[in-house]
């Protein structure tokens, strides 16, 4: 409650702006000559954590719906997690709200749920043969000391093999090399 002095006259006015006020009324360089509706979006700030056990999320059929192309491999969203720019703030924030939750759900079920596995040839730690090839274990589980040269898989499902080369050398190109058939290894 704002309290003011009995004895002195006084009168609050309150304007009400557009959400983007014309140049002529702030001689800001970059307003708009007109004002206009257009405000900043809700910002959407999310995290998660590491739990060090598997746990489950479940399939959200409502969400926003990303695949392993368009998903964003984050676990934490800031500032650049942005919803309803073009909305009014106030009267449909309800909807904004929903709709930036239908995103983050949609993004992190595919993180979740979908598996973005792979090793890259600088990893760290790669354990490496004797003649410089290197052994890749897929499963779900890693075999024991070999948990650096190991994708996980997710249990009784199926998975694809993608090799990317960069700068392969002449054994490549006449043939002379390929990669090797996966092997079961009990």
């Amino acid at each position: 409650m704002l309290q003011l002095p009995r004895r002195i006259r006084w009168s609050i006015a309150v304007v009400t702006l557009s959400p983007r006020e014309p140049k002529s009324l702030t001689d800001e360089a970059l307003a708009p000559k007109e004002g206009d509706e257009l405000t900043m979006g809700t910002s959407v700030q999310w995290f998660a954590r590491n739990n060090k056990a598997p746990s489950t999320f479940p399939q959200t059929p409502w969400v926003v719906q990303f695949d392993e192309k368009n998903c964003i491999k984050k676990t934490k969203g800031d500032w650049d997690w942005e919803t309803g720019a073009m909305q009014d703030q106030i009267k449909e924030l309800e909807r904004i709200r929903d709709y930036g939750l239908r995103v983050i759900f949609g993004n992190w079920t595919v993180l979740k749920n979908h598996q973005f596995p792979g090793i890259d040839g600088n990893k760290k730690g790669l354990q490496k043969n004797s003649d410089g090839s290197i052994d890749v274990y897929v499963g779900p589980k890693a075999p024991a000391g070999k948990e650096s040269n190991w994708i996980q898989s997710a249990p009784g499902k199926g998975w694809n093999t993608l090799l990317r080369l960069y700068g392969p050398l002449e054994p490549w190109f006449d043939k002379a090399w390929k990669p090797g058939y996966f092997e079961l290894i009990e």
